[in-house]
């Protein structure tokens, strides 16, 4: 930073020993006419035309300017020679390269102008100059990276470039940077077509260094320190920038545009009375040869005798401040995000591992990220959470945001760290801890088949507490929550060791001695016994228990990160674009300063001293350790973060379970204060309220996932007999009934690594043989491959991977080519696989691409917003396609339900593909051939919406429309009857179905349109009651469950042989798309195939099997039921 007052320089130089005797007589004389002549150059761009600047202001630059290029005439290499550069003598002043006007303080100790006082000094603003003077690093092409071939070209002809700053606006300048290589290529390019060599996507040879596209290449870190931060639209000082980085995640852009703003305010004024400060104490000196003028070489700065008004803040022609916006900090730390951050957060956690990892969801944060359309309406995509995995130093090893809830992204998440463990040479993590052990065991079997899932104590404790009869107001809190812990626990975990736990046996007996001592006294309610009873399911299993007693495995510290992530954006909406940023921020951040707080820390973090910055101080060591080894000398090596190259990626990532449906248990988020591991209660410091920390962690789990009516937690227990639980101790060998999502298999030393990802959500793992999930049938060279009965070849095709890539409609299924022949004689479904031929020789492996949209492979960002981009490019998901975007799409909507009287309750799944093509074909000759095609879930959807909105205006008899007119609203509510009309009652609103989104009853009693008690059209009930299973999603082809308790083999085996020979074999017939992709689901999702060649199907326990099924045809395998599907099993 350096003051700059121009007669004072230009006297210097001009009696310096660089400028020759010669040229003394002319130089002020080419000194002025150059700044003139620079002056009208500026005034006439295009820029300044635009947008207006003071003439003082470019006056003062211009003579920064002719500065500045007179100290590079005087010390750059000749082109021609490779010479050192010239050096200045000490008579020639170095300044620069931030350059700061001069103050009243300048002018009036000045002689000949030191009565000259106005606002006008007051107004100049700081000049940041980017030359090659100051940073001789820059020579180097932004496109092709040479340093070679690059010559300056001058001056950007445009003038300065206005800068945000913290306290006040500031400028900077800079010169053209031309290179050689990239013009001759460019020439080429337009010559031949095409130009080999562009290793960048940066357009063109010519780049000023105030630009962004010469900075984009560059990570934060790495821009020279002092110099601005350049943005497309704007510039930072990089003191605001730092500012922004760092105080970002803990506040909001809207509330950082407010401190910044009251910053520049508080400097207005603060100069303003500087000003006044200086008329008062030389107001007597004033004498009009005293001009500003004369002190800045310019006959534009007069002077005048009397006090002056100062200039409004945003006036542009006087202070002219312009301080920054909400959005351009939005786009500076999603820019930082980007360029740095992110990358960052991605090497530290591939550096780390675990022995026994904690994992849990969070679903309060997620819920505020949305995708923006053009339109400003807002749609929510994450919708399985925000999943962390926690190792026992309590650092964050992974994360991902989830699109579904399907235990399937957990296994993708896995295999990521395990692929990891194996670069890093590490063994599997021992044991995962979480809240659902049971839920997420399949999960964790089919990634890591040698890891242990277990249950943490402190929600096992918490499910008994909020058992407790007035849960919030008992005194006995504390002390249930003492006896069941220590029922459990032999010893707590204090002073750095490890708590110690008791065996299984010894839990279960204490346990009920605990649950009993209480029950005498009547603090339970009458839920309590419900909740004991799952309880002892878990400790019978094992979950409690731990095989290492040497490791932290208690897992309740990953509650602690829910707070961290809750208060990114707390009680604010944000797009998924910025929550991805904070989110890589906040996981950084939170690990360095966990690993930097222990007292045995890794090299790398000691090196750090805490700082989030690890690029910066992994380039620092790399660099001293290269000059270490250069010179040869006895220092010690500075430590470096280590490479490792596993693959994975975090936050908004690809997921091969992004296009099902189905997911994880969702359960109750805790509120944002600290973990009350007392169980007492506290007081929410946001709200005000109390929370009752027990109850919201395990409100969720009792009465969804055990199917506890949430009255009982408010009735007391009936009072127990002296013997009334006395046969609530059993042993573990007793027959108990144990859902299959729970079932406890110790891992096989013989099983193999699953080389693809199961969309399985709750199977286990087989004891004896090696399991492989369906999908991974024909997907790996190694592994099991999918044979179509009498074929040779094998079909490189799965079910889900087709279903998941392509899209099947009506009009494509006739349109496709039929095989020359394809014959099956397998009229049976029970039959062997191996007596089932068809022939396939004239028929090969089809590709269908579907007029439907779904997942997408390439994603066109045209017409998409900066959220909806980076959705479609992370996940493959174009969100368009899911729902209606504008008002074209909405009219047409309802135009042709209105046209064709669509009814959810008479929508089949048939019918919803046609109406979709029939849609997606009216909507390209409205929008034309470029517009993104929908999917049947996109009507769906519509119509599930809109349906209840006409109900709520029928009953309300409102009709009015925004526009102030009724003809629109009154046509659409009138074209199907949508509410029951009895006499003498009031119209009622009509229930719909929650799993198949269609209106319940809208016939009479009886009447055959009506829904069905409990189940829907596709026969499956509406809810399950076994807590730890999944519906089958929905639509089911018909036949295959009847009246929501029978489950038919022998339709479900030829639905089987059907999709499989229509998929893979071009069989005939047309497929219904949305049975098919419902069918596809479940089938993958609870099939597995194991080395015998046996491929069997898991049943459900909430479905009774058809009584006419062949009984050779299921076996049971770890106390579940199976069915085999000969079919596909290998001849």
């Amino acid at each position: 930073m350096s003051v700059f007052e121009p007669k004072t320089i230009l006297t210097f130089l001009k009696t310096s020993t660089a400028v020759s005797p010669l040229e003394k007589n002319v130089f002020e004389k080419n000194w002025k006419a150059s700044v003139k002549k620079r002056v009208s150059t500026w005034n006439v761009s295009r820029s300044h035309m635009n947008n207006p600047r003071p003439q003082f202001q470019l006056q003062w630059e211009a003579e920064v300017v002719e500065y500045v290029q007179f100290l590079w005439d005087k010390t750059r290499p000749s082109r021609s020679k490779k010479t050192e550069p010239n050096k200045l003598g000490f008579s020639v002043p170095l300044l620069g390269p931030r350059f700061v006007p001069p103050s009243d303080l300048h002018v009036q100790k000045r002689s000949g102008v030191g009565g000259a006082i106005e606002p006008t000094t007051q107004y100049l603003k700081p000049l940041n100059i980017v030359h090659p003077f100051y940073y001789p690093q820059l020579a180097q092409c932004p496109r092709c990276g040479s340093n070679q071939d690059t010559t300056w070209e001058g001056w950007t002809s445009k003038g300065a470039r206005e800068l945000h700053g913290l306290f006040c606006e500031e400028a900077a300048l800079g010169t053209q940077l031309r290179c050689n290589h990239c013009k001759e290529l460019s020439k080429a390019k337009t010559t031949n077509g095409a130009a080999s060599g562009l290793v960048a996507d940066t357009e063109g040879y010519c780049f000023a260094t105030t630009s962004a596209m010469y900075w984009k290449g560059w990570e934060h870190w790495r821009i020279p320190r002092g110099l601005p931060i350049f943005f497309y639209r704007c510039g930072l000082t990089q003191d605001l920038f730092d500012l922004l980085v760092e105080l970002r995640p803990s506040s909001t852009s809207a509330g950082l545009e407010e401190h910044v703003r009251q910053l520049h305010l508080f400097e207005h004024k603060r100069r303003m009375l500087e000003y006044l400060e200086a008329v008062r104490a030389h107001e007597c000196q004033n004498d009009s040869k005293n001009t500003l003028g004369n002190y800045f070489n310019s006959a534009s700065v007069t002077s005048g005798r009397h006090l002056q008004a100062f200039s409004e803040p945003d006036d542009p022609l006087g202070y002219g401040d312009k301080s920054i916006s909400r959005d351009t900090i939005t786009e500076v730390f999603i820019d930082f995000s980007t360029r740095t951050r992110q990358n960052e957060s991605a090497n530290y956690l591939k550096s780390l591992s675990a022995i026994c990892a904690s994992l849990d969801n969070t679903f309060k944060a997620a819920n505020k990220a949305t995708l923006t359309n053009k339109d400003g309406q807002k749609m929510k995509e994450i919708k399985g959470g925000i999943l962390t995995v926690l190792n026992e130093g309590n650092e964050i090893i992974s994360w991902r945001f989830c699109q579904t809830r399907a235990n399937a992204e957990i296994t993708e998440l896995l295999l990521g760290l395990k692929h990891r463990h194996n670069v890093l040479g590490l063994p599997q993590p021992k044991m995962i801890i979480a809240d659902n052990c049971c839920h997420i065991r399949g999960a964790v079997a089919s990634a890591m088949p040698e890891t242990e899932a277990k249950l943490d104590v402190w929600h096992f404790s918490a499910r008994y507490v909020a058992a407790i009869l007035n849960t919030s107001k008992s005194p006995f809190r504390s002390a249930i929550a003492a006896d069941i812990s220590g029922a459990i626990l032999k010893k707590h975990a204090e002073h750095g060791r490890p708590a110690e736990y008791w065996d299984r046996g010894e839990q279960e007996q204490r346990l009920v001695v605990a649950f009993d001592k209480w029950a005498e006294k009547g603090v339970w309610s009458a839920a309590a016994q419900k909740v004991h009873q799952e309880q002892l399911k878990h400790v019978r299993k094992g979950c409690l228990e731990r095989s290492d007693q040497h490791l932290r495995s208690d897992g309740s510290r990953i509650e602690g990160t829910h707070k961290g992530w809750n208060s990114l954006q707390r009680a604010q909406p944000s797009g998924i674009t910025m929550l991805c940023a904070l989110g890589h921020d906040f996981v950084l951040r939170r690990n360095v300063r966990v690993a930097y707080s222990r007292r045995e820390m890794t090299p790398f973090v000691k090196f750090t001293h805490g700082s989030h910055h690890i690029h910066l101080s992994t380039h620092v060591a790399k660099l001293y350790n290269g000059l270490r080894e250069k010179d040869g000398c006895t220092l010690l090596p500075l430590p470096e973060l280590p490479d490792v190259d596993s693959g994975e990626t975090f936050g908004l990532v690809m997921s091969d379970n992004a296009a099902t449906f189905g997911g994880l248990l969702i359960k109750e988020e805790t509120v944002d204060t600290d973990l009350a591991h007392d169980f007492e209660i506290y007081t929410d410091s946001l709200t005000g309220g109390t929370v009752d920390f027990a109850s919201e962690a395990s409100h969720s789990v009792m009465v969804n996932d055990w199917q506890i009516d949430p009255a009982l937690l408010e009735r007391p227990a009936a009072q127990p007999t002296q013997n009334c639980f006395a046969g609530t101790l059993r042993p573990s060998t007793d027959a108990v009934t144990v859902s299959s999502d729970i079932l406890i298999v110790p891992p096989s030393p013989t099983k193999r690594k699953a080389p693809c990802i199961s969309l399985d959500s709750d199977d286990e793992s087989d004891s004896t043989n090696t399991v492989k999930r369906l999908r991974t049938l024909v997907s790996q060279p190694t592994g099991n491959v999918l044979v179509p009965p009498g074929s040779q070849q094998p079909v490189a095709e799965t079910l889900d991977s087709y279903f998941s890539s392509r899209r099947i409609t009506a009009r494509d299924a006739k349109s496709c080519n039929k095989p020359n022949s394809t014959s099956s004689s397998a009229s049976d479904p029970f039959s062997s696989g191996t007596s089932t031929t068809v022939s396939t020789s004239t028929a090969p492996t089809r590709m269908i691409h579907g007029s439907v949209a779904g997942v997408v492979r390439r994603v066109e960002s045209s017409g998409q917003t900066r959220s909806q981009q980076l959705f479609s490019l992370a996940t493959g998901i174009d969100s368009r396609s899911l729902t209606l975007q504008d008002s074209i799409e909405f009219y047409l909507f309802m135009d042709m339900r209105a046209e064709f009287k669509w009814l959810s309750y008479q929508m089949s799944s048939k019918r919803w593909v046609l109406a979709t093509e029939e849609y997606n074909h009216r909507l390209a000759q409205k929008k034309g051939s470029s517009v993104v095609e929908k999917n049947p879930q996109a009507l769906l959807r519509a119509l599930g919406d809109i349906e209840p909105k006409l109900m709520n205006r029928i009953i309300k008899n409102e009709y009015t429309s925004k526009r102030n007119d009724e003809s629109f609203w009154r046509r659409h509510c009138s074209v199907v009857s949508l509410v029951k009309e009895d006499r003498g009652k009031k119209p009622r609103k009509a229930q719909t179905c929650s799993r198949c989104q269609t209106i319940m009853y809208p016939g009479p009693e009886n009447s055959p349109l009506n829904h069905k008690q409990g189940y829907c059209a596709d026969g499956v009930k509406q809810v399950s009651k076994n807590s730890g299973e999944e519906l089958p999603p929905w639509p089911q082809p018909q036949g295959v469950f009847s009246e929501g308790r029978t489950f038919h083999p022998h339709t479900f085996l030829l639905a089987v042989q059907r999709v499989y020979e229509y998929v893979f074999l071009q069989g005939p017939g047309e497929i219904d798309l949305l049975e098919t992709e419902a069918f596809a689901k479940l089938l993958v999702s609870r099939t597995e195939v194991h080395d015998d060649g046996a491929v069997l199907f898991r049943l459900f326990t909430d479905f009774v099997v058809d009584p006419s099924t062949p009984r050779d045809c299921i076996i049971i395998r770890n106390d579940e039921q199976w069915l085999r599907i000969n079919f596909l099993q290998q001849p």
